[in-house]
């Protein structure tokens, strides 16, 4: 078993700041960009709706006495098969590194490029069953504007080493019936560093979620929903670093989470959405020598505008508190507020 000191050394170092930063800031765009999935999900449904069908031209006077308004049937709109999507976010995270003193300020630059296959949907036990699989890359960059040379936690340093890419197939499956949603997902998740060029974290991250939403008129809803993640991790070294047998352990980060989250959703006019939102996580380690358990407590908030089927534009701001039972692990806070762009292309 690790020894307390090699537990320290392995946070503080071979877990460098960047990893932890990386998560925290995937995190924060998973977030934002629910939110504006959810702008656009709930714009196509108004615009869907506000479609009049056309009337059918009266043959004779007097034919609506004989029979009553004649409506023309219209086929369905096709199945859109396959979904593009590229997000970019430039925001300012107050703890980039995730730690409790010294903590480092810096702009971030985000850039997620995804594709997915969306499959037809089809009936299952009362509802429907959506599914969806692809590919998902993201890029983030630190300290453009700031400063790239800004030392890390006043050490030798720069935020640039921070810099890191993200690889992600994924699939997603969920069942839907009226105001109720049950999903199965599952993800790998490889981290690689863009200052060393080297793998430093990989994930599989199978999971289960069910929500319900609930309706306080055409254009707002409260939905609460639960989710279970268990993560299989994978750790890696840095180049040319190599430990005694016994102080390292590459499942370290191996864990489970619990989640809660709870949103209110509101839809202005044709094209803006603001979204509240507060999220609980429960994350408890099991290949530690030490019990760990983390407790997580996100707060967010989303100004989106619609431009159109295809664009949106957002403003967005979260605050992440994490207490951990762990006395080596850091209990910080996290404040983010920044602006994204979205662009979505389905057909």
């Amino acid at each position: 078993m690790p020894s307390p000191a090699p537990h320290i050394f392995l946070i503080g170092i071979v877990l460098f700041p960047g990893i932890a930063a990386a998560q925290s800031a995937v995190i924060e765009t998973s977030v934002v960009d629910s939110a504006n999935r959810q702008l656009e999900s709930s714009l196509a449904g108004r615009k869907k709706t506000k479609k009049k069908i056309p009337d059918i031209p009266m043959l004779y006077d007097g034919e609506l006495e004989d029979s009553g308004p004649q409506l023309l049937l219209l086929e369905p709109p096709p199945h859109d098969w396959f979904q593009f999507l590229c997000d970019t976010q430039f925001y300012f995270t107050s703890n980039a590194t995730m730690s409790e003193r010294n903590t480092t300020g810096t702009d971030v630059f985000a850039l997620t490029a995804q594709g997915a296959i969306t499959p037809k949907p089809f009936a299952l036990l009362g509802g429907k069953v959506f599914s969806s699989a692809g590919f998902r890359y993201q890029h983030f960059r630190y300290g453009l504007l700031s400063g790239t040379d800004k030392q890390i936690n006043n050490s030798y340093l720069p935020v640039d080493s921070m810099d890191f890419a993200a690889y992600t197939p994924y699939a997603q499956f969920d069942w839907r019936s009226g105001p109720w949603t049950i999903g199965l997902g599952a993800r790998f998740s490889a981290y690689r560093s863009l200052d060393s060029d080297h793998t430093t974290y990989q994930e599989w991250a199978p999971s289960l979620q069910a929500g319900r939403s609930f309706s306080l008129g055409d254009n707002q809803q409260i939905s609460f929903g639960g989710d279970f993640t268990y993560r299989f991790s994978h750790s890696f070294l840095p180049p040319g670093v190599s430990l005694p047998p016994g102080w390292f352990y590459s499942d370290q980060n191996d864990r489970y989470d619990l989640g809660l989250t709870l949103a209110y959703t509101a839809v202005l006019g044709e094209n803006w959405m603001i979204q509240p939102s507060y999220r609980f996580q429960f994350s408890d380690y099991t290949q530690t020598s030490v019990s760990r358990q983390d407790y997580y407590h996100i707060l967010s908030l989303t100004v989106a505008w619609h431009v159109n089927e295809y664009l949106s534009l957002r403003g967005f701001c979260s605050a992440e508190f994490r207490d951990s039972t762990d006395d080596v692990v850091a209990d910080y806070k996290n404040l983010n507020g920044g602006l994204g762009l979205m662009g979505v292309l389905r057909f």
